[in-house]
């Protein structure tokens, strides 16, 4: 089975040189824009970002392609997933984010994995629903998404457990817990994965002084009050999951919390997910329902699932 590729999808992969010349120039009057509205309201963010004219582009043509739409109907779900399919065979690369020196804001629309996947998706979505399309915007909201007080402040100032993600997420009103209300188990949210294995993450090994902090965040995950789905549910409990819907994998991994994360979609009235892939390196649909590809996974134990309700 293979992900059914969108008009917008279609749009990147055929008629790509041929709407070349107009993204160049929406770049360019996105840039204007942007600096005249910087002149007159001051700048959208203050703090320092990481990006290639590369990166610029891919933004620069998702916007295109939904002003070429004039599509301002959709609901959220439609627009994430609108965008999701976009990225559809882009490569998977771990750790983006990692750069050496102080925490910035990383964009890497070339290279995904799992979590900043569904990140810009979601930040692109906001773009959308609000109307405001250039990459300032992008930018804001994406670091809105990203850490725990909407920009870059350090290393710990990012959101690195996605359970707290998914609570900061919850706290702004812009996101509610389905697995909360559907779920059958008591979800165990002490995490010490990454204070007890600072090796694993360069910064941490170089800055022994995070951990102490670090577990003082970790302290506070712990207290979550949080339910998830079992794996023998989810069949049964696919009618409470919504095309759009963010799905995380719940892990036996002693201390973490989640290992994985995608889009719900509905395909052939069953519900798939669409992630950045580990298996296949690349962005796809799960080529069997989400039931079945976890029944493969021993070390996932269940789901939590968030639904966006707020883009803007």
């Amino acid at each position: 089975m293979k992900l059914s590729v969108s008009p917008i999808k279609q749009s990147k992969m055929g008629y790509f040189r041929i709407k070349l010349l107009l993204i160049i120039i929406s770049s360019f009057c996105i840039a204007s824009c942007a600096q005249k509205s910087a002149e007159s309201e001051g700048p959208l963010i203050d703090f320092e970002v990481y990006s290639t004219l590369q990166d610029t582009v891919i933004f620069n043509e998702v916007m295109a392609e939904f002003r070429l739409a004039g599509d301002t109907s959709g609901n959220c779900a439609s627009r994430i997933i609108a965008v999701a399919e976009f990225f559809a065979g882009t490569e998977y690369v771990a750790s983006t984010l990692e750069l050496e020196g102080e925490e910035r804001l990383v964009v890497n629309l070339r290279e995904l994995d799992c979590t900043t996947f569904v990140e810009y998706v979601l930040a692109m979505a906001c773009c959308q629903s609000s109307g405001r399309l250039d990459i300032d915007d992008f930018y804001r909201n994406l670091a809105l998404i990203r850490y725990r007080h909407g920009k870059p402040e350090g290393y710990l100032s990012r959101l690195h457990y996605f359970t707290e993600w998914l609570k900061v997420r919850e706290k702004q009103g812009s996101l509610i817990l389905i697995s909360d209300s559907i779920g059958n188990e008591a979800f165990n949210s002490e995490v010490h994965f990454m204070s007890t294995n600072p090796g694993f993450y360069r910064q941490l090994e170089a800055n022994p002084e995070y951990i102490f902090p670090l577990q003082r965040i970790e302290g506070r995950i712990a207290g979550y009050s949080m339910k998830y789905l079992t794996k023998d549910i989810i069949k049964d409990k696919e009618s409470h999951i919504n095309k759009g819907d963010i799905i995380a994998f719940v892990t036996t991994i002693e201390g973490l919390d989640v290992s994985h994360t995608g889009f719900a979609v509905h395909h052939n009235g069953r519900v798939h997910l669409l992630h950045a892939s580990t298996r296949s390196n690349k962005v796809e649909l799960t080529p069997v329902p989400l039931h079945e590809y976890l029944a493969g996974l021993p070390r996932v134990s269940g789901i939590l699932i968030g639904r966006v309700v707020n883009c803007e």
